[in-house]
């Protein structure tokens, strides 16, 4: 009866411990994706925009012209290392 009690109290403390485990590891990388993606994607539609106005059309040294200077404020805004 003693072994029987014992093994039960075992399975539910890692029953408990694997749970809490779990649910950590679920919301750290919810986090981690949300933060991560968010920008990735900003970054990358960004420059693709930038590049299809510069590229795309038969205008094109005027809008490379328009395209280095918005370069340094997209910068600006959206990478986190330049506005630390």
């Amino acid at each position: 009866m003693f072994s029987l009690t014992s093994m039960f109290l075992a399975v539910y403390k890692n029953s408990g411990k694997r749970r809490l485990v779990k649910q950590l590891q679920f919301y750290q990388r919810i986090v981690k994706m949300k933060t991560h993606n968010r920008s990735a994607v900003t970054w990358v539609a960004l420059v693709t925009i930038v590049f299809l106005l510069c590229y795309g059309l038969l205008i094109r040294l005027p809008l490379q012209v328009v395209n280095s200077g918005i370069n340094p404020i997209a910068y600006a805004f959206f990478k986190r290392d330049i506005k630390q």
